[in-house]
């Protein structure tokens, strides 16, 4: 057991608050208090079932439900903890040990394990910067949900103290609590998994407008107090940010048409917003092309090599900044999530053209008449690569692994190139190919299924050698 108090604030949470109540004991809580915030169905009964200490008030808020069970606490650490969210042992555990280990750390935090959707789970990644009140204050949200982190008994009553004055909204309350205890000592993060959290379902998911007007007007209140820089969210982020939150409750793969649309909405929303986030990239290396070509070599690369075709530039252009924008970290691949979108629309529906940014393509593609090219994004392409119209390159049974390309290859139009094969440096598929196995550097191939045209010339010409030199003899 650890020195533990978990408040849990509940409205009309009958059908969860015995998960979040077990979550807590076993977390290792020794008090758990269930403040009903005048709910209408039966959360007390439940939650003082499972053990629980309930209070019960009538309907104010989380954040005054929080107050309450503060004043009510026992014990030296406290989590806060919302109602159809459970708590993870092993990080509550890690949080406790950091407040214990250091005595400047007012709260510590951890992972948070979401959940969407059909329970698709995400670990979410941690800050890459400390979290202080200038960090809370530019980004304008919380690192986690309230159940990632574990407070001090006493930070926590002086954040519910109105020096200085709250807004104390409806919305976002857990953003201003963070944003008071940076202000009376250091949060510290940890990589330990803390709190499964509940994408659908909370207040935030059904209204995530109101959160996030409620988050910025927090954010304006605070940067004031703490002489912070901040520019107020326009109506064009917030809807954007209200789309990207909407979108974050669906895996692409399960309801792709939802992601999709509400993704497209959010580019749409505030373009410029995505655009920014792929120039502050440009000049950082592609972590899909070779990593000892930069960026703007590697466009510069692709533009020279389509010198009359405009609109194969446009198409890689964006498939290079699709790619520079998402990286390797999956907190990136979320964020450039809309212009993934925006990419497959374009080329995928307007041009007929099937090369995703996570296919690995070295500088210098060209593409000639790129309507009917499918590229499966486990191909990899190397450098100087040319590709006509037509061409696929892809897998033969699902799952199967995928063409590797060499560099300065030439592909013709309508070639198929299939499964685990490798084509040398330099070689030649002619038109209308069928590739199912390993080309050698240099060679040519042409044919269904393809075969080496040197093999066969070579051979053709040994059998006229051998026909002169019989009859030259014969002579």
């Amino acid at each position: 057991m650890l020195d533990l108090t978990v408040i849990i604030p509940a409205f009309n949470a009958q059908s969860t608050i015995a998960g979040a109540v077990r979550s807590a004991v076993r977390a290792g809580a020794r008090q758990v208090i269930v403040v009903d915030d005048g709910s209408s169905d039966k959360t007390s009964e439940i939650a003082t079932s499972e053990g629980a200490y309930v209070i019960s008030q009538t309907n104010q808020g989380a954040a005054a439900a929080r107050r309450a069970g503060a004043q009510s606490a026992r014990f030296e650490y406290v989590a806060l903890l919302d109602a159809d969210d459970r708590l993870l042992p092993e990080g509550v555990k890690a949080s406790v040990d950091v407040l214990v280990e250091h005595n400047d750390c007012v709260l510590a935090g951890g992972r948070t394990v979401g959940v969407g959707r059909g329970g698709l789970e995400r670990r979410l990644s941690l800050w890459p910067e400390r979290v202080t009140t200038d960090s809370l204050l530019r980004r304008g949200h919380a690192p986690g949900p309230p159940g990632a982190f574990v407070w001090r008994r006493s930070t926590l009553r002086a954040v519910l103290d109105d020096s200085p004055a709250g807004l104390w909204p409806r919305f976002a309350e857990d953003y201003e609590f963070l944003i008071r205890a940076s202000l009376l000592g250091n949060i510290v993060m940890h990589d330990a998994d803390s709190c499964r959290y509940e994408w659908v379902g909370g207040k935030s998911s059904r209204s995530p407008e109101s959160s996030i007007r409620d988050a910025d007007a927090i954010r304006l209140h605070y940067a004031r107090f703490a002489s912070v820089q901040v520019e107020p969210r326009s109506p064009q982020a917030i809807k954007r940010m209200v789309y990207m939150r909407q979108s974050s409750e669906f895996a692409p793969r399960r309801h792709f048409t939802h992601w999709a649309s509400l993704t497209a909405r959010a580019v749409w929303s505030e373009p410029q917003f995505f655009v920014k986030k792929v120039l502050d990239r440009a000049g950082r290396r592609t972590s899909l092309a070779p990593r000892s070509v930069p960026l703007l070599s590697t466009i510069a690369r692709d533009w020279t090599a389509n010198p009359r075709d405009p609109k194969a530039r446009m198409i890689l252009l964006f498939f290079r900044l699709s790619q520079a924008a998402m990286g390797n970290s999956p907190v990136r691949r979320i964020v450039a999530a809309p212009l993934e979108v925006l990419y497959r629309v374009t080329t995928e529906g307007l041009l007929g053209l099937e090369l995703r940014p996570r296919t690995k393509v070295g500088p210098g593609l060209s593409i000639f008449h790129g309507f009917g090219i499918v590229v499966n994004d486990q191909a990899k392409i190397g450098r100087d690569v040319q590709i006509r119209n037509g061409v696929t390159i892809g897998h033969q049974v699902p799952g199967g692994r995928c063409p590797i390309i060499g560099d300065r290859v030439s592909i013709g139009a309508g070639a198929i190139l299939l499964g685990d094969i490798e084509i040398g440096a330099g070689a030649t598929i002619g038109a209308g190919a069928v590739v199912v196995k390993s080309v050698p550097a240099g060679d040519v191939v042409a044919g269904n299924p393809a075969r080496s045209l040197r093999a066969l010339n070579n051979h053709g010409a040994g059998r006229n050698v051998s026909r002169d030199q019989n009859g030259a003899n014969n002579d």
